[in-house]
């Protein structure tokens, strides 16, 4: 006769137990925001599509609820239905569906520009003649030369503009960039962007700027080695996956881009001279999402923070509010810098460029 084993039976106690130790140490991750301003900053908002309702709108409502004083002035849309939709959530605001005569005439402090991408070269070059400070949803353009002639002009006129690149602004970001500095020289960077299903032409296009816009602005000026793509699965003819290796000054970078892998992962891992550090980011439709901040040291794996939402207050969410936090800082503080202007993303694009026109197959 064959031995059989019975199942043991683990209590839920155990089990809740187990999922603490595994978590712990963890540090509680709350809204952290500057001072608000000590002025009310009033705000052009130009395409109030769903990038609009859906995240900025949110994000400027949940600072009006702790007190800053910002308000959306003027909106602009080409299509009477949205700039309705838009209005009812701020009622106040004057209503434009010219963007140019919005431009001249609104009597606002900043400007936040979210509309069709080849629309918004032509609307940038025109709102930064007033020299007011603006926000500007990526990508602003796809040629490089337009960028860089945007970024010279803009010099020009004083007009400060941050490009909209939410990963630098989302909640553990930061702590992440000043942990990965504290362990010395980065020598490799290993990052990950995966998403469950998505089979849209432009998902590599679209979506590959995200991480590499971080991995720009955190490790300087990115240099393309070679880039391979995996055959097309079923994710409607796109390469199954792509995986690109780059260098930035004496660190080595791998990223690797997955469109259709059934999970929605985002990481970056930093090894240095003094160990290494983490940040993971995770979505699903049951859990929410999920960041933690991560040290790696010694063999041991310490958490440093751990933020664990519901999607509407999450990584994501949260993000967008830090982003315009730092716009009104850019607006008010004549000190301030944006962390990402058009001549980063110049070339934040000459990296995209080159990893999405020379991969090659496997």
């Amino acid at each position: 006769m064959t031995p059989t084993t019975r199942p043991t039976r683990v209590e839920p106690s155990a089990l809740k137990h187990a999922a603490n130790r595994l978590r712990s140490p963890r540090a509680a991750v709350e809204m952290q925001l500057p001072a608000p301003p000590d002025r009310d900053v009033r705000l052009g908002l130009i395409g109030v599509g769903g990038i609009a309702t859906n995240a900025h709108l949110p994000a400027i409502a949940s600072l009006r609820r702790r007190g800053w004083p910002i308000q959306v002035s003027a909106m602009c849309d080409i299509d009477p239905a949205r700039l309705a939709a838009a209005g009812r959530l701020c009622p106040d605001a004057a209503a434009y569906t010219d963007a140019d005569a919005m431009i001249r005439q609104a009597d606002v402090d900043a400007w936040i520009i979210m509309t069709w991408p080849p629309l918004t070269a032509s609307l940038v070059e025109t709102a930064i003649e007033r020299g007011l400070p603006m926000l500007v949803e990526k990508p602003v353009s796809h040629d490089q030369h337009v960028l860089e002639r945007l970024a010279d002009r803009a010099a020009a006129r004083g007009a400060a503009v941050q490009v909209a690149y939410n990963r630098l602004h989302q909640p553990l970001a930061e702590a992440f960039r000043q942990k990965a500095a504290a362990i010395g020289s980065p020598r490799h960077v290993e990052a990950r962007l995966w998403r469950a299903r998505r089979d849209e032409p432009l998902f590599y296009e679209d979506v590959m700027v995200h991480p590499i816009s971080a991995l720009r602005v955190w490790f300087g000026p990115l240099t393309v080695d070679d880039v391979t793509d995996w055959p097309a699965g079923a994710t409607g003819g796109l390469p199954a996956g792509r995986r690109a290796r780059m260098h930035a000054d004496r660190a080595t970078i791998h990223l690797d881009i997955r469109p259709a892998v059934g999970q929605y992962v985002e990481s970056i891992e930093v090894l240095g001279d003094g160990g290494s550090v983490s940040l993971h980011c995770s979505t699903s439709s049951r859990y929410g999402e999920d960041a933690r901040l991560i040290e790696h040291r010694d063999g041991e794996d310490r958490v440093l923070a751990h933020l664990s939402r519901e999607r509407e207050t999450g990584v994501y969410a949260r993000g967008f509010v830090n982003q315009i936090a730092a716009f009104c800082q850019l607006v008010t503080q004549p000190d301030a810098a944006p962390i990402c202007d058009l001549r980063l993303a110049a070339d934040i694009w000459r990296v995209a460029h080159g990893i999405q026109h020379d991969a090659v197959a496997l």
